[in-house]
């Protein structure tokens, strides 16, 4: 099984992405960035930036649905979205 990227992503030398991943629309994958088990970024109307050496943990959803806002997921110092954490169209930065 291997992660499904969306024909949006780009991922700019991620460190990891695990294979359960599932990640849509427009997304920046970082480099040194790890995504782990089962997470799901969608990004169905905004982009979504994943930044340097970000750590996404199992279980987390990342959503960016209908409205306005964008979402980042800071660079360093290695920020990290716990297991089981679900982001709901808001803006981190």
């Amino acid at each position: 099984m291997t992660a499904f990227l969306g024909p949006d992503v780009r991922n700019l030398g991620a460190a990891y992405i695990d294979s359960s991943a599932r990640i849509f629309g427009d997304v920046e994958i970082g480099s040194g960035a790890s995504i782990w088990c089962n997470v799901v970024v969608r990004a169905e109307s905004d982009r979504v930036v994943i930044g340097t050496r970000a750590n996404i943990q199992d279980f987390v959803m990342i959503h960016v649905g209908p409205g306005p806002g964008r979402l980042s997921v800071p660079t360093v110092p290695s920020p990290t979205m716990s297991p089981c954490t679900a982001v709901p169209s808001v803006r981190l930065a």
